[in-house]
């Protein structure tokens, strides 16, 4: 039996640099109570590890008792969050990854502009986007959502329209969106400014899932079920290959599968996976 692993499976650097630092902050606040405005990242043994140091995660900011310390998750907050941070006296630690804010920045600064961002409208990344684009702005995920978006465009007067990206949404889904977009209001004349904000770690995950999945006779994704980036990955996988497990961690692994008809077996991972539980998958494999 051979595993074929790709490349870029596991944490990108970002998820690194955030885990990295939540790790830092509870080490330098011994005995204080950390809080984090939602999941840090979306993997369980990633934040179980981390509650297991003191991190108390929560979902609304007003469960901070006032004068303590929150961490704000890699996918970012809404833009109302940092004002109540601060009412409270809270001392803050920004960890939203850094594509994500350029995002925030760059949406928070066409005002001129309707802004539409193409992603899941209930990812926390999606949400805190649209609380920096101002009132002009909605989230799109699908075909189905475009009728009612041109309303809406027309309705507002706007001559500009500016797409961005959820930066771990799916390439291809970009692509045939914003092509449909310009193929409609540029027959108004409305311009249409496209940034594919999508990260390039993302794309590469995609691009390596196309590519190999083609080449197993099963393929096993670690990753958070809630992880928009992992969620990705099944979905490209799943088009090239018939056997296909989605697992969070080592322990999720259905053995039984994995019969002598399996000979090559891809293993991926999405962004947020830590390595230990890659390898303890792959352990767990080899063991049969």
């Amino acid at each position: 039996m051979e595993i074929i692993e790709a490349k870029y499976a596991g944490m990108c650097g970002g998820v690194k640099y955030t885990v990295t630092s939540a790790n830092e902050i509870l080490d330098n606040n011994p005995g204080k109570r950390v809080y984090c405005l939602g999941e840090l990242v979306h993997n369980k043994t990633v934040v179980g590890n981390l509650e297991k140091k003191g991190l108390v995660v929560i979902e609304d900011i007003n469960q901070v008792p006032d004068n303590n310390i929150v961490i704000f998750r890699a996918h970012g907050v809404t833009k109302d969050n940092y004002e109540i941070a601060k009412q409270k006296n809270l001392t803050v630690y920004d960890l939203t990854c850094k594509k994500v804010i350029d995002v925030h920045d760059k949406v928070e600064a066409k005002s001129d502009s309707f802004v539409i961002i193409i992603g899941s409208k209930t990812h926390a990344e999606s949400i805190a986007t649209l609380s920096f684009a101002g009132k002009n702005s909605l989230i799109i995920e699908s075909e189905d959502d475009l009728e009612d978006t041109f309303k809406v465009i027309r309705d507002s007067g706007l001559k500009n329209v500016y797409i961005v990206a959820q930066t771990t949404y799916s390439s291809k889904k970009f692509d045939v969106l914003v092509e449909k977009i310009k193929e409609e209001l540029e027959k108004d004349n409305i311009e249409v400014i496209i940034d594919k904000t999508i990260c390039m770690a993302t794309e590469i995950r995609q691009e390596e899932a196309e590519n190999l999945s083609k080449q197993a006779d099963y393929t096993i994704i670690i990753g958070g079920k809630n992880s928009s980036n992992t969620k990705k990955l099944y979905e490209i996988a799943s088009k090239n290959c018939n056997k296909v497990q989605f697992i969070e961690d080592e322990n999720e692994l259905n053995i039984d599968e994995l019969d002598s008809s399996v000979n090559k077996i891809l293993v991926l991972a999405g962004a947020s996976t830590p390595d230990e539980s890659i390898i303890a998958t792959k352990e767990k494999i080899m063991s049969m």
